[in-house]
């Protein structure tokens, strides 16, 4: 299958199980799981990072569509797949960052579960902190960032051990 097609496809297929699923699971009242995150760590490296920011822009701005939340996913998604590449880099060796090939099945558990729980939590901090917008909330923004990276770290992974291919 074509590799756009195929991103396409797991765009629309993440969008979906999100607003239908994801947004309706409170655990503990506040944590929701995003496994819609997926679509910047699935989004192919070598992409221009400009076309990837405009792509994740706009992914977030479907999901804020069907979720009624304002542009705060857009931001969070726009903010995430800016930092995507720097956080890549001091994760992984950076060489094996700009190679060709890379694949997030060909890491260990504990390198890919760093690098979700990280993009994750810049994500739900800029989520949290986008609806809460004052300064004096910032414990509640950075606990609520934390136990929901957590939660999304767990789904993300056990959703990439089902969908990836085992390495070879």
């Amino acid at each position: 299958m074509n590799d756009t097609l195929k991103l396409i496809l797991r765009a629309i297929l993440l969008l979906l199980t999100q607003v239908l699923i994801g947004n309706k699971m409170r655990i503990f009242g506040f944590v929701n799981p995003q496994w819609s995150l997926l679509f910047v760590l699935w989004f192919p490296i070598k992409v221009e990072t400009t076309l990837f920011l405009i792509t994740s822009f706009f992914f977030g701005l479907s999901l804020d569509f069907f979720s009624n939340s304002g542009g705060i996913h857009a931001a969070a998604f726009t903010f995430v797949a800016f930092l995507r590449m720097p956080v890549f880099k001091k994760i992984l060796n950076k060489k094996e960052v700009f190679e060709k090939n890379f694949e997030y099945n060909l890491y260990r558990t504990s390198t890919k579960l760093v690098m979700i729980f990280v993009l994750s939590f810049l994500f739900h901090f800029v989520q949290f902190g986008l609806s809460y917008f004052d300064i004096s909330t910032i414990g509640t923004v950075l606990w609520k960032a934390a136990v929901s990276s957590i939660f999304t770290t767990f789904v993300t992974l056990v959703v990439l051990s089902i969908f990836s291919p085992n390495p070879q």
